[in-house]
């Protein structure tokens, strides 16, 4: 059902989840950037699982007849849009009010924050039901230059 935007959207999801330690969730390093004794890292939220489970809420309702394959794909952008900036939204809440951290930054394309602060505040946030991956800084994607709504502060 994806159509290419939402496939692209995937593909980078999937790609920033890959991790250089094989076997765990975590790789990331402390940066230059953030004061002594703390760290930089990016955060993968996990997108698809709720977003698999609206697509195959909207399979059903397009096998029954309620609704047509043009509203199908309408609803699953809206969904996606709404499954990331609430993601974002509730990474940036818990970072911030409950680990004391800074989100720098968030890129809704690869559904990720880059995330300042205590190292292990930072490599805690693995065990955080919306994050997929704890990844280097470095793994932080620019903003695409086509994109300007893309990047969002923190």
């Amino acid at each position: 059902m994806p159509d290419r935007l939402e496939r692209d959207v995937l593909d980078d999801v999937h790609r920033h989840r890959e991790t250089r330690d094989v076997g765990t969730r975590t790789a990331f390093d402390v940066s230059a950037d953030p004061p002594d004794g703390e760290a930089r890292a990016t955060v993968a939220l996990d997108v698809e699982t709720p977003l698999s489970e609206r697509e195959a809420e909207l399979r059903e309702q397009l096998e029954a007849g309620e609704i047509d394959e043009e509203e199908a794909q309408e609803l699953y952008q809206e969904a996606q849009q709404t499954i990331i900036d609430g993601l974002i939204e509730v990474i940036e809440t818990h970072a911030t009010t409950r680990d004391g951290l800074d989100v720098v930054e968030t890129r809704y394309r690869t559904a990720s924050a880059l995330v300042d602060g205590e190292a292990l505040k930072i490599v805690r946030l693995v065990d955080h039901e919306n994050v997929s991956a704890v990844l280097a800084a470095a793994d932080f994607e620019p903003p695409d230059a086509n994109d300007d709504d893309d990047a969002r502060g923190g």
